[in-house]
């Protein structure tokens, strides 16, 4: 059975949580568990994606080429363009990587 759009995005939240420790949300109470978050961010993703509008930020001197990859790669994939999405999103992450010891 196929997900809502609801459910794969609360998914997908928990899985950033799981596999990165972040949580896109600021957490608000301490005690709202991670299922109810996702349910909240959900909620907020979709009705950005509805609009067609995603406030992102400003971006940092230092790592504004991999975040300009990073955006590009992500209208790429609204686009159904996978092939260059995944080469602007290795090569974003070469950036970061040439910034960031990984640990």
């Amino acid at each position: 059975m196929r997900n809502t759009t609801r459910e794969q995005i609360a998914n997908t939240y928990t899985e950033m949580y799981m596999e990165a420790d972040y949580r896109a949300r600021p957490i608000t109470d301490e005690r709202k568990m991670i299922g109810e978050e996702a349910a909240a961010y959900a909620e907020h993703w979709n009705a950005e994606e509805d609009s067609g509008t995603f406030h992102i930020g400003v971006c940092d001197f230092e790592t504004r080429p991999a975040t300009i990859k990073a955006i590009e790669a992500a209208r790429l994939l609204c686009a159904v363009n996978e092939v260059t999405a995944l080469k602007l999103l290795k090569s974003a992450v070469a950036d970061l990587e040439a910034r960031v010891p990984t640990a």
